[in-house]
């Protein structure tokens, strides 16, 4: 059914966009270097810049965290 749905309503690229919209979303929220202001900006600036602010997020939002010797 969510194939179905995914291939009529979404197409192909429409699906690939969606997957990576959640991916995003998810990523952004379980990240723990990051606090509740910035967790809020980075899921808005995702939510109305799509392609951009997934690749944006890809680049400059997930870090390891610090090694603390």
């Amino acid at each position: 059914m969510l194939e179905s749905i995914l291939h009529h309503k979404l197409g192909f690229w429409g699906a690939i966009h969606l997957l990576l919209f959640l991916w995003a979303i998810f990523s952004i929220t379980q990240n723990r270097n990051e606090g509740a202001f910035g967790k809020a900006l980075w899921v808005v600036w995702v939510a109305c810049v799509p392609v951009i602010g997934f690749f944006s997020w890809l680049f400059f939002g997930p870090k390891a965290p610090k090694k603390i010797n």
